[in-house]
């Protein structure tokens, strides 16, 4: 039990979760471009877009992110 709490507080994989008019992102290398209408995120291998509208970017960890608004789409493109 100890060992599986360890792995979940420290993971250092991406991990994408779709909710209701809102993303979180955790474990993102980079913040590319931000703006009401489109923000688009890097990870180790691949960039996300996530298009919408008004949509706002809320930091709540140094690798834990919360966007919200109306979401429309998201794209994940490798590189």
């Amino acid at each position: 039990m100890r060992k599986f709490i360890r792995e979940f507080i420290d993971s250092e994989e991406f991990q994408l979760t779709l909710l209701k008019d809102r993303v979180n992102i955790v474990n993102y290398s980079a913040l590319l471009q931000i703006d009401s209408k489109e923000m688009i995120l890097r990870n180790d291998s691949s960039k996300i877009i996530i298009h919408g509208n008004h949509l706002v970017l809320s930091k709540l960890l140094d690798e834990e992110v919360l966007i919200t608004g109306e979401i429309s789409s998201i794209e994940v493109r490798d590189e």
